[in-house]
């Protein structure tokens, strides 16, 4: 149970204007949001479906609202949703063209049939996963075609023709995707008084997490629904901004006072999740970037904790000792749910994958494991080998090729 303290409930208090909360790990702020909205309704009178609490997941939204019931009973109309959700029923409700979202698979099969016989593309899968990046951060952050410079190639001719042909397609199939989604609004915001004002009515307190993580199109959306004088309230930690590669740009946040400076802002720098030594690392590495809120972390817990660096020769050696320690202490007693695994890209899961298979240990993974099958090569010939062996009952071979 964590212990209210001050910067909680002045947050918590604070209702009317803007307020940036920065909001340390461990601190409570999922709580405190939460606590927020109960207070807004039970203590202010204020209309449920007036508040919107926007997140940037999905499963953190529907977590958020199975929370709130059960801190306080059943949600009474309080709207929970992603930025992307939100936007998607702002198109359904004022465009006036009636698209459908485009899937990955339909994404993928798109960009892998127009680069199938490109010579000059040596990973295919690699460049159709940078290409659609590209395509993401390029709209995220509103540039045109011409001015933006791709990772995914060289050549800016060929992302440009690549770029041209996709939204071609999407245009004849009469499909959008997610980042379009948002381009609609945005539009729909600037263009549509009507549905501007009508937003404005219903959404009248908003609250914004993991803000630490918005783009430039995201804060947009944000900033043209609450309007210049609206109750917005942004929550996230600077420090934990990790989606740049993604167009994710923190300055939005530490910029949030000079877009509105009668803004509050209240710092949640008490931790009380991590140990002491945890902290204490974590502090004197993050100081290191000096473009940060200023800030400095309170440890609740009194136990000293422990943090070990270890060095490995190899990904082999660094898989093979650290499934051999989770087996010590299983067999110690350890709770395995009390055991995770942290990395840094989601293809660093299968040699750890692969090792507890082998071992016959059970695991869960949050992400989708990536595979070798998965590769478009090996989908290739197992399509080519369905054909030879008269196995393609359903076509797909003469569907695909």
């Amino acid at each position: 149970m964590i212990k209210k303290n001050n910067a909680q409930e002045k947050a918590i208090q604070t209702i009317s204007g803007q307020l940036i909360l920065v909001a340390c790990p461990g601190a409570g702020k999922t709580t405190t949001l939460l606590r927020r909205i109960n207070y807004m309704i039970t203590k202010r009178n204020i209309n449920p479906l007036n508040i919107l609490m926007i997140t940037f997941t999905k499963a953190a939204a529907d977590e958020m609202n199975k929370r709130y019931a059960r801190m306080f009973g059943k949600n009474p109309g309080v709207t929970f949703c992603t930025i992307h959700s939100f936007c998607l029923a702002i198109t359904k409700k004022f465009s006036l063209k009636k698209l459908s979202v485009l899937s990955e698979l339909e994404k993928y099969t798109f960009f892998r049939d127009k680069i199938r016989y490109n010579a000059s593309i040596a990973d295919k899968d690699a460049f159709i996963s940078d290409i659609i990046l590209d395509i993401s951060i390029l709209k995220n952050n509103m540039l045109s075609v011409s001015e933006y410079s791709p990772n995914c190639t060289v050549n800016k001719d060929l992302f440009q023709g690549l770029y041209t042909d996709y939204e071609d397609y999407k245009e004849k199939k009469g499909k959008m995707d997610y980042d379009d989604i948002l381009l609609i609004a945005r539009d729909i915001l600037l263009n549509n008084n009507i549905a501007l004002q009508w937003l404005r009515e219903r959404y009248q307190y908003i609250q914004v997490d993991e803000y630490q993580d918005t783009n430039y199109l995201q804060r947009d959306i944000i900033y043209q629904i609450a309007g210049k004088t609206g109750n917005l309230a942004v929550v996230g930690d600077d420090d934990q901004s990790i989606y740049a590669f993604r167009g994710a740009r923190p300055e939005i946040m530490l910029n949030f006072t000079k877009d509105f400076p009668n803004a509050a802002l209240i710092n949640m720098s008490t931790n009380y999740r991590s140990l002491k030594n945890i902290i204490h690392d974590a502090d004197l590495l993050i100081k290191q970037n000096q473009v940060r809120f200023a800030k400095d972390f309170i440890g609740f817990r009194e136990a000293d904790g422990c943090v070990k660096y270890i060095n490995y020769k190899d990904n082999t050696s660094q898989v093979d000792t650290i499934v051999k320690k989770i087996q010590e202490m299983i067999e110690k007693g350890e709770d395995p749910n009390d055991i995770a695994i942290l990395y840094r890209i989601n293809k660093e899961s299968m040699p750890f994958a692969e090792k507890f298979i082998a071992k016959k240990m059970q695991f869960q993974c949050n992400e989708k494991l990536m595979s070798k099958y998965d590769h478009w090569m090996f989908q290739d010939i197992l399509a080519y080998h369905e054909v030879a062996t008269g196995n393609d009952v359903d076509g797909v071979f003469f569907e695909k090729y």
